[in-house]
């Protein structure tokens, strides 16, 4: 993030780049510099790590991201990450990736995560319905036959999008690869 200057309270500027300064509690955000020792001062001394920062201009996302870990109950860790025209503008990360053991968030801290297609999946299904390639009204069973099965026939698509078509889960228990493989689980939301 070269060419980084911000000005916004709690950061500090180290060469042209910035590193954030943790403001909260202590401890709250002791891996926020990425120094890798969650026993570290919040303050950002100790260490410095200019790949964790944000660029001038994104100083609030960086204060949104500390003000995550004041609150109640509050973030014990986290990371976030922005590109804009395929650059990052924004990479942070801070808190403990576990409480026991009491391990730091790191720059390469493995997570699961949840949900994280649906907003592609709303701009994929918007375009093309703005395309007109895509009616939101019509029956799912328009583009996806074997979806009618067990009642779903009226089913519009925009019920789809929105979580109203009444599938929170799929019915029957399905093994761990299965749930990360295509056909079972579209099987499933077929019955």
């Amino acid at each position: 993030m070269a060419g980084t200057t911000s000005g916004t309270p709690g950061q500090r500027h180290v060469g042209r780049r910035t590193v954030l300064k943790g403001a909260v509690g202590a401890g709250a955000l002791a891996g926020l510099t990425g120094q890798g020792d969650a026993s570290a001062s919040a303050s950002g001394s100790g260490g410095d790590d200019a790949e964790n920062g944000a660029e001038h201009g994104w100083g609030k996302v960086a204060d949104a991201f500390r003000a995550n870990f004041a609150g109640k109950p509050g973030e014990i860790g986290a990371a976030c990450s922005v590109y804009v025209g395929g650059r990052p503008v924004v990479n942070l990360w801070g808190g403990l990736a576990s409480r026991e053991p009491h391990q730091p968030w790191r720059r390469n801290t493995i997570v699961r995560v949840a949900s994280t297609t649906k907003g592609a999946t709303a701009i994929c299904a918007h375009l093309l319905a703005q395309r007109g390639e895509l009616d939101l009204d019509a029956p799912v069973v328009k583009y996806w036959p074997e979806f009618g099965a067990g009642g779903k026939e009226e089913i519009p698509v925009r019920w789809l999008l929105s979580h109203q078509a009444g599938l929170p889960i799929v019915d029957g228990p399905l093994t761990f690869e299965q749930a990360c493989a295509w056909h079972p689980v579209i099987r499933a939301l077929e019955a």
